[in-house]
């Protein structure tokens, strides 16, 4: 049997009903045509990244898989956000909701930008060959699309909104890493030691909601 949920995780997500709700201007492209179109967070997650599997796909009937995920990109920002939360609370049942909305914002949003970045490729490996997804700069676009996107109703200062651009930019460097003699690692490591301590503090929470929210 579950336990209840507790009031407060309750009211952390009641409190993102502003940011999913309000409309922004965002530019699209289709066929080689920018247009400025109006949409919410909302639209984007019940049309656009709910529409298909973005992580794994079938094309020209040939299937390419994510290595690093077998639920949808849908299913993986939900779960991320929930699972970011809850170790949240674990470690701060006293935390406000302003915080613990600001935290649940970043999981939800931090993979948007794999929509504009999917690509597929073939990886060999001796004689084994994979079809896979890749999603290549995804945080950096997708802080791009968020912080272009920023509007004060929909409940977070501009301050707290860069914090979380920032930290949906840079959540693929250090704490998903743990190999201290790659270079790549190191590099990792070096730009989020350069980044501020509520980035830094928030990435926390995040890193531990993408690990959990990954199928």
């Amino acid at each position: 049997i579950l336990p209840a949920l507790p009031e407060r995780f309750t009211r952390i997500f009641m409190s993102l009903n502003r940011l999913l709700i309000t409309p922004f201007q965002t530019r699209t492209i289709h066929k080689g045509i920018e247009t400025m179109i109006e949409t919410t967070f909302k639209d984007i997650f019940l049309g656009h990244i709910k529409s298909q599997n973005w992580h794994n796909c079938t094309i020209k009937n040939i299937d390419y898989k994510c290595e690093f995920h077998q639920e949808s990109l849908f299913a993986h920002l939900i779960l991320s956000s929930i699972s970011a939360v809850w170790y949240l609370l674990a470690l701060n049942p006293d935390v406000s909701i302003e915080y613990g909305s600001f935290i649940a914002a970043t999981a939800l949003l931090h993979d948007i930008g794999k929509p504009s970045v999917m690509s597929t490729g073939i990886i060999t490996i001796g004689t084994m060959t994979k079809r896979v997804t890749k999603f290549p700069a995804h945080g950096l676009i997708g802080g791009i699309i968020l912080q272009k996107a920023y509007s004060p109703t929909f409940g977070f200062t501009y301050d707290e909104w860069d914090t979380l651009c920032r930290c949906v930019s840079i959540h693929m460097c250090g704490y998903h890493c743990t190999d201290e003699t790659s270079p790549i690692t190191q590099s990792k490591w070096l730009r989020l030691s350069l980044e501020t301590e509520s980035v830094k503090k928030a990435l926390t929470y995040l890193s531990v909601g993408d690990k959990i929210g990954n199928i």
